[in-house]
């Protein structure tokens, strides 16, 4: 008989670069316009380890657009002596197409936004005339601190399937022999978020229960993993290495044989405070 146990976590905090090189197939003016939905998916995030700068050609019809591509902010040949640092890159993708952009930075930070990569050049803008700058350098503690944060929120701010995609993907990511994400424990950890249906309803629907399953135990506390002290010890700004490492820590603290175990979860984001969203983790135990 399988034992299930029902994990539920508040979550609290931080952020490597993407490949695809494949021009936008948009054409867009200066002006500010606006769509009310994005015809894209996020499907990567991946965060700056040191500030990188690019600059783009004065002539350049590019623009720059906010995190989920409805609005256009601004024009690149309004700035034609700028030099950019590049934040985070993402990679979009509608249909079966894919395509990366890099959110950039003005060095003052008055200007940020995302950028197609291929409107960008690697390197100081040679007609930048003002105060020395370097082309690649360390990001301050003050600096990688906002931008963790600033991470956070931009996360928390997209369709929750397209969220909870770029998690399990990092939580994938970390080489796990003894914990195997299940996709039916997953979709009842979702039907129990987004449908507030009870334990054993969400996991008959998703055909994680098999009739032997008799009994559920629910555990009900704290977060594992201090935003601030993972901050102290990372000192990053990759916010989906928070996630990971939530998981991964409680996945161990469950599993106290240090068997196989199966698990799945789903994470809502919590918009009044990103430090703390909520997770719904199942762990399955032989």
């Amino acid at each position: 008989m399988k034992k299930f146990n029902i994990v539920l976590i508040s979550l609290g905090l931080l952020f490597g670069f993407a490949g695809i090189s494949s021009q936008p197939n948009i054409s867009a003016k200066a002006s500010n316009a606006v769509t009310t939905t994005s015809p894209y998916s996020v499907t990567r995030f991946s965060s700056a380890t040191k500030k990188v700068a690019y600059y783009s050609d004065p002539k350049s019809s590019g623009v720059m657009w906010n995190f989920d591509h409805t609005k256009i902010l601004h024009n690149l040949k309004s700035y034609p002596n700028t030099t950019w640092f590049v934040k985070n890159s993402i990679t979009l993708q509608k249909g079966s197409s894919k395509v990366v952009y890099y959110e950039v930075y003005n060095p003052s930070q008055s200007v940020d936004g995302f950028v197609w990569r291929g409107y960008l050049k690697k390197g100081l803008n040679p007609s930048y005339k003002g105060k020395k700058m370097l082309a690649v350098s360390d990001y301050s503690e003050l600096q990688a601190s906002k931008f963790f944060g600033d991470n956070l929120k931009a996360l928390s701010q997209l369709p929750a399937d397209q969220f909870n995609y770029l998690v399990q993907s990092e939580v994938k990511s970390k080489n796990d022999s003894v914990n195997k994400i299940d996709s039916k424990l997953t979709n009842a950890a979702k039907l129990m978020v987004t449908t507030k249906v009870s334990e054993a309803k969400a996991l008959s629907t998703a055909k994680a229960a098999t009739t032997g399953v008799k009994k559920y135990t629910a555990f009900r506390g704290s977060a594992s993993v201090n935003p601030q002290a993972f901050w102290l010890t990372q000192q990053n700004t990759d916010a989906l290495a928070f996630y990971a490492t939530l998981i991964h820590q409680t996945l161990a603290a469950v599993n106290m044989s240090g068997k196989s175990q199966k698990y799945g979860f789903y994470v809502s984001p919590n918009l009044k405070d990103n430090y703390h969203p909520n997770v719904v983790l199942l762990v399955s135990q032989n």
